[in-house]
Formats: C-alpha cells, structure tokens, sequence
C-alpha cells in the first residue's frame, strides 16, 4: 500500500454529489521522472558552468594578456632602460588603440634619448676642448708667475741697488731736485716690489689646494692684531675680538684674508687719535658671518662695488699706501671658501665689513669636492 499514491475526489452536478473520483498510480514512476528532472538540471548547470569558465578564460586572452603584457614591458623598460622594447597590438578596439599610444610613446622617448646622448657627446668634446683650453691657460699662468716671481724681481733690485749707490756716493754731486728724483725712483720700485708680491699672493690662492679644518679664528685675529702692534704706528689702539670664532676652512688661506683686513682697517685708522677694531661673529643654521669694523676714514658706497676688483683704489697713494690687491684676495679666498665678503661704510663712521662663511664642514668638502670635480676634468679631459 505505500508504493501507491490514490486520489478521491466527489462528482457534484448542481451542488449534488452524482458520484466519487478515484485515481491510484504507483510512486516509482513518480520517482523515475523525479530523478530524470534532477539528472537533466545538473546536466544543465554543468554544462552552464562549463561555458562560463570557457567565456571567461577567453575574455581572459583578450583583455587580461595585453594588459599583462604592457605592464611587462614597462616594467622592463625601466629596469632595462631598453627603448626599442614594442607590445603587440590586438584589433583595433579601446586595448589596440592602448598598445598603439604606448608603442609610439616609447618610440618618442627612444627618439629623444638617441638626442640626447648625441647631446651629451658633443658637449663632453666641447667641455674637453674648454678644459684643455683652460689647462694651457693655466700652464701659461703659472710661467708668468715664475717670470713675474724671478725675472721680474732681477731688474727692480739692481735699480733699488744702484739708487742706493747713487744716494750714497753720489749725494754730494746732486742737487735737492735729482735727489727728490732719486727718492722718487726708489720709492717706486718698492711699490713696484710690494705689486709684484701682490700678485704673487693673488695668484697662488687661486691656484693652491686647500685643506679643510677647524680654524680658531679668535686665535688667528689676535695673533695678527699682536704682529701689527709690534711693527705699526704708535696711535693708542683699542682691538675687541669676540672670543671662540670657530669656521671651517683652509688656515693658511684664511690667514691671508684676515691678515689682509686687519691690516685694510689699521691702516685707515692710523690718522685718528685713537684706533678702534671690533670683531664679532654671528651664527645661522647654515652659515657664520663675521663683522670686522673700524672706525676709519670708510668710502664712498657708491663706489662699494669696484671695493674687491683688483688694482682698483678708492684712495690716492699719497692718502693710503696700497697696491689695490688685499681686497681681490680676501675676495679670492672667501669664494674659494664657498662663502662671500661685502662692506658697509656708513658717513663718517668708519667700515665694516662682513665676511660670511657655510656653517659645517659638511658645506665646505662639497665645494672642495666640485673643486676637484673640476681639476680632474681639467687634467684629464
């Protein structure tokens, strides 16, 4: 009775039951279609899922793969730095069109290399052709130096000899006019003397290596200040110098500088009663500036800017003695220093002049560093 399924159902006609509907039917054909309905489903979502995963792997080909491919190829030109790299180009749709573009971009980019490196080629032959240029100069420099230092040196001395000689033995045999002539002569050879060690200086720290330490500059200033009060005027002198200056630099070079600016501030105040010079120093983040001030004569500031340019002088000889070269040094120097040197002179109130240098060490070996950048490209092309 359990593998049968029966159905009863009452026959009515006009609200009155004419009889019963009975229908019986065995539940293993039920089961049959049941399971064919089932089978035939799966088949069906398999087969869906199948194509699908068919669909996808295609889609996959043909919009995954030049993608993946173009991020291949950028990644290698930028590891390989290799510009004739090129993707394929599928079709003609939105990916084509993408490949294209990226294809005529590095072609652009091969093209503007290719100039470049053309670029840098003609100017290493040039930088070569001025360096070797600027070798020759420098060759040439340093012979007038020597000329300058030994050839130049011979006749000044014999004409400072034989005017001595004339002054000596001669003196009865001139008359006050040759012997003003006679000390005119001499006196301009000393000058020429003291152009002549100018020069000299001007040129060797322009030239020379610099080495780059700790410099006690309150140090340095007052050994300088003790040397010029040995040897100077008798003017009552009054030298301030702000105690513990550290720079960094070349000693030796600095010391010409300083040497030059103290000797600049005492020699335009040796017409005053009393000579005042202070020195002080005021620190940045990234640089120190030094402020030596005098209570000199000054200058005119509308003539600050020919202050540093060589053989150039803002007072007569017969003022100031000078040979117009101490301020170029100090300037050679401080820019050799990477640093840079300025002047004020306010009416009346003597000079100051402010002597600004990079803070660290770190800031100094950089320049020395570019320096020999440089030298090198000079020697060897």
């Amino acid at each position: 009775m359990g593998d049968y399924y029966r159905l009863l159902e009452p026959v009515t006609l006009d609200g009155e039951i004419v009889g019963q509907f009975y229908l019986m039917s065995r539940l293993e054909v039920l089961r049959e279609h049941i399971w064919t309905f089932i089978v035939i489903s799966f088949s069906v979502g398999v087969g869906i899922q199948v194509l699908l995963i068919w669909v996808a792997s295609r889609l996959q080909r043909l919009v995954s793969e030049p993608i993946v491919e173009l991020s291949n190829a950028a990644d290698r030109i930028s590891h390989e730095h290799d510009y004739s790299i090129r993707v394929p180009v599928y079709g003609k749709d939105e990916l084509g069109s993408l490949g294209s573009a990226f294809n005529e971009m590095i072609g652009t980019i091969q093209q503007q290399n290719r100039k470049i490196l053309q670029s840098k080629d003609n100017l290493e032959r040039t930088v070569a052709e001025r360096t070797s240029e600027l070798s020759l100069a420098n060759r040439e420099l340093e012979a007038f130096s020597f000329s300058v230092s030994h050839d130049l040196r011979q006749p000044l001395r014999a004409i400072e000899g034989f005017g001595q000689a004339l002054e000596e033995d001669c003196r009865d045999q001139l008359n006050d006019v040759g012997l003003d002539y006679l000390a005119r002569i001499r006196a301009a050879t000393v000058r020429m003397g003291s152009l002549i060690d100018g020069m000299l200086v001007l040129s060797r720290v322009s030239r020379q290596a610099m080495e780059v330490e700790r410099v006690d500059l309150s140090a340095m200033l007052a050994e300088i200040v003790e040397e010029l009060q040995d040897t100077s005027d008798a003017v009552p002198s009054e030298v301030t110098i702000q105690p513990d200056i550290q720079v960094f630099g070349d000693e030796r070079m600095l010391r010409i500088a300083f040497q030059n600016l103290l000797e600049n501030a005492w020699k335009y105040t040796s017409k005053n009663e009393k000579r005042a010079i202070d020195v002080s120093a005021c620190e940045e983040r990234n640089s120190i500036t030094i402020a030596l001030k005098d209570n000199g004569v000054g200058f005119d500031m509308k003539y600050v800017d020919k202050l540093f340019v060589a053989f150039n002088r803002l007072h007569t000889p017969a003022q100031f003695s000078g040979t117009g070269l101490g301020l170029a040094t100090v300037d050679r120097v401080v820019r050799r220093h990477f640093g840079r040197v300025f002047a004020e002179s306010p009416i009346d109130s003597g000079a100051c002049f402010y002597v600004e240098f990079p803070r660290s060490e770190r800031g100094a070996e950089s320049g020395l560093q570019q320096q020999a950048a440089q030298r090198n490209r000079r020697e060897y092309g």
